[in-house]
């Protein structure tokens, strides 16, 4: 499934919902698809509250819910079959449920994770000469939760800063907790994987900042963190199966390479994570470089007003605007 969360306007604001992403882009209240089903197959009297029990319209509460919540998504998509796209589809009490997508506003998939890690490779050979050096021993980041964006969105340069720079990542959503893992036990926490763009702040030139505060303005800016458009749950994507991730800016390719290069297996990088802190769901963990080559190991800078895109095939496609306001 590819699961995105998207709001739609109920007259006193717009209300967040959690759906699926059909082949003909079209997009599925699961909520509202459960408790139809249990209304029209099982003539359930309580059917609402059922449903915001089991597939409540929250990613978060929706993962906490486990293989409850995922196997009574699957079974409402089944039962609706054909009609799961159909905008004339109706809820258990006339209200809609399947959206136009470009009728409603995405939003990030999980629009606040309990936080945000990385795998960070280190302990290597040196760097190009600009600020870049991946070794090959695993250790990791933590990034700023709240600073979360997605698609379609225009990403303001801090005041402080030159330019932005791209980072394609694959990152895992996790969907069940633990701590001291095996790489069995770790795997199996894994809900879903989304596209990441891990934006990093530069200075003059397109080198790193300096400073007492470098590492917090780099990496920790307002709208810093872009994923999305959409959740693909695990079942259904392999990071590691050589899809191609493609980094272009002003339509112009700037890098390319597959999932292939990922240098640790998320089982790996959630063992070890395991073993610092425990792992909860909603955590998002990404996966490190991924050989597709950004504007510091290019030696090359966006211009301020460049339109990003980054794209990993079956991930789906992330197209940013990097502004100076």
């Amino acid at each position: 499934m590819k699961l995105v969360t998207f709001t739609v306007d109920t007259g006193f604001g717009g209300s967040e919902r959690l759906g699926v992403l059909g082949d003909r882009g079209n997009v599925l209240d699961l909520n509202g698809a459960y408790s139809l089903t249990l209304a029209v197959r099982d003539d359930h009297p309580r059917c609402y509250e059922i449903a915001d029990a089991l597939v409540p319209p929250d990613l978060l509460e929706f993962l906490r819910g486990g293989e409850f919540s995922y196997r009574a998504a699957v079974d409402a998509i089944a039962y609706l079959g054909k009609d799961a796209e159909d905008p004339a589809t109706e809820g258990a009490e006339g209200e809609p449920i399947v959206y136009v997508a470009d009728d409603v506003e995405m939003l990030a998939p999980l629009p606040r994770p309990m936080a945000i890690k990385g795998a960070r490779l280190v302990g290597g050979p040196g760097g190009n000469g600009n600020g870049v050096q991946h070794g090959e021993e695993l250790s990791f980041y933590r990034a700023n939760a709240d600073a979360v964006e997605t698609t379609g969105m225009d990403i303001a340069i801090p005041s402080y800063a030159e330019s932005l720079d791209y980072d394609v990542q694959v990152a895992c959503i996790v969907g069940a907790e633990g701590r001291d893992l095996d790489r069995r036990q770790a795997a199996s926490c894994i809900a879903g994987y989304v596209l990441l763009n891990d934006l990093t702040a530069l200075g003059k030139g397109g080198l790193p900042l300096a400073g007492p505060m470098s590492a917090l303005e780099s990496s920790d800016f307002e709208m810093s963190n872009l994923f999305g458009p959409y959740m693909v749950t695990s079942d259904e994507f392999n990071p590691r199966g050589g899809s191609t991730a493609i980094a272009s800016v002003e339509g112009d390719e700037w890098g390319r390479s597959t999932t292939a290069s990922i240098k640790h297996d998320f089982a790996t990088i959630l063992m070890h994570l395991s073993q610092i802190e425990p792992l909860r769901v909603g955590d998002v963990v990404a996966s490190g470089p991924m050989g597709v080559a950004n504007g510091r190991e290019l030696g090359r800078v966006i211009a301020p007003g460049s339109l990003v895109d980054i794209e990993i095939e079956g991930l789906g496609a992330l197209s940013n605007r990097l502004v100076r306001l």
